[in-house]
């Protein structure tokens, strides 16, 4: 009997994949719509190389089916859906697992439209629309999180339009918004993209209460934004961003954050932004970071500006350098074990030049003598740092250079000086048992080292406790993959 379960086991996935048909568009059906209706669930429609438009092509619903939409070539450029200026792909009826592929979609009013569906989007692009991404009302989010990779967007209004979005962008880039780069009401998760060259009000906001972002590994650049980069409307929002560049933006502030607001930028650099720089009545937190060379519109006002009552800011292993502005922050609550021009009246900070290679072609890291080397504090609230911003390992001592710094030694900046290539981290920092996914088994692992050992340890404390429970539970349900 178990070897006719095991046998029955293997079978099934096999005896569904022979039933899965594949439908060739024109050569089995006139149009995507009369393959769609054709096609069982798993099926694959595949479009030949060509421009589809007209009734039959433009819009395309999926009509709740799971399916694969791809092109032949996986030629974004040669495989083209035109919409004519209306809607283009329609996943209203929860098509769980859908999957296009390969496809341009041109002059669209809106380019994905979802109601709770969790498609992956794979190697797309959209050109010359206003909405690439859509949900009628409600959410686009049935049981899993819809995922973007590798697709380009050129040439639009406002990314999402949607409340209680809960989506992944990964490998992807965005140039051409006019209004509003992204607007996200849920949870978002950004990894390994680039924003460039768009011109637009707002970069990137979350819009709704509680709404959070994880932005990692991420380029913003050689954007204007008539307003703000990055967005905390929502109150109690939070911001995470990870290994991240901005460079050469203009706007009028880097960050930007309702009461209530959190944030945390942990290995990011900040580079020739015309800005004030970062404005909130909330908490923002800095790690390991480097500003350089910003506000050069701007001499007469701090590059980093925290008004309202009580601390609003802290700063930690960070690098402030000829920056045209005249000082570090207003009203900061800590800025320790940093390199400040100018000085900072705090613990661990230093007046040098931090001696960077070649800072004029973004290579900002230390040169041997460097006064940032072993200097920092392992100390830091929010994640353990795993890697440097070039993927080496955080923590290295240098033999050259004594250890002024607090606990084991980390250089000041986003670059860890003569550290060994360690490779890239999972996009979710909490991911404690590696499987793309920070869910029950990553509180299941940190519920058993709590109180115990270190292996659940997020917080650079040396002990799994509350602080690393909270941890997780800010990145709980991202996904990784």
């Amino acid at each position: 009997m178990r070897n006719i379960v095991l046998i029955l086991t293997l079978a099934l996935p096999l005896a569904a994949s022979a039933l899965a048909d594949t439908i060739l568009v024109p050569a089995d059906a006139p149009t995507i719509q009369a393959a769609i209706d054709l096609a069982d669930p798993n099926d694959q429609v595949i479009l030949a190389d060509g421009v589809y438009t007209g009734p039959g092509n433009a819009p395309v619903n999926f009509n709740g089916k799971r399916l694969v939409l791809r092109s032949a070539s996986g030629d974004p450029n040669a495989c083209v859906i035109d919409a004519n200026g209306g809607p283009a792909i329609r996943m209203i009826s929860g098509e769980s697992g859908a999957v296009v592929y390969g496809i341009g979609i041109h002059d669209y009013s809106q380019g994905i439209a979802m109601i709770d569906a969790s498609p992956i989007i794979q190697n797309c692009r959209l050109v010359d629309g206003r909405r690439p991404i859509s949900c009628f009302g409600g959410t686009c989010i049935s049981g899993d999180w819809p995922r973007f990779l590798n697709c380009r967007v050129d040439g639009y209004s406002e990314l999402i339009d949607a409340r209680g979005v809960a989506i992944t962008f990964r490998g992807c880039q965005f140039s051409g918004a006019t209004n509003i780069g992204m607007s996200v009401s849920g949870r978002c998760v950004i990894d390994g993209c680039r924003f460039v060259n768009n011109v637009s009000t707002v970069g990137f906001q979350l819009s709704d209460i509680q709404a959070s972002a994880i932005i990692t590994n991420s380029i913003f650049e050689h954007n204007l934004f008539y307003n703000k980069l990055l967005y905390l409307q929502g109150q109690n929002s939070r911001m995470s961003v990870y290994r991240s560049w901005f460079l050469d933006n203009v706007a009028t502030e880097l960050a930007d954050g309702s009461s209530g607001a959190t944030w945390l930028f942990d290995h990011c650099v900040f580079a020739r932004n015309d800005t004030i720089g970062f404005y909130s009545t909330g908490q923002m937190t800095f790690t390991n970071s480097l500003f350089v060379q910003n506000g050069r519109q701007f001499v007469n006002l701090p590059i980093i500006l925290f008004p309202g009552p009580g601390p609003q800011a802290a700063l930690f292993n960070c690098i402030y350098w000829n920056n045209s502005a005249t000082g570090v922050a207003r009203r900061s609550e800590t800025v320790q074990y940093s390199i400040v021009e100018r000085g900072w009246p705090d613990v661990g900070n230093i007046d040098a030049d931090p001696m960077f290679v070649d800072p004029n072609n973004n290579d900002f890291r230390l040169r041997p003598g460097s006064p940032a080397i072993d200097a920092g504090t392992i100390d830091l609230p929010g994640i353990c740092p795993q890697v440097d911003l070039a993927l080496a390992e955080r923590v290295f001592d240098d033999p050259n250079t004594p250890n002024t710094g607090f606990g084991a030694p980390i250089d000041i900046g986003p670059f860890e000086f003569g550290a060994p290539f360690r490779g890239g981290p999972t996009p979710c920092l909490a991911d404690l048992t590696g499987d793309q996914r920070v869910d029950l088994s990553d509180l299941a692992q940190l519920i058993a080292s709590y109180a115990r050992d270190a292996a659940g340890d997020l917080t650079c404390d040396g002990q799994t406790d509350l602080a690393d429970l909270a941890a997780l539970l800010s990145f709980y349900g991202a996904d990784c993959e």
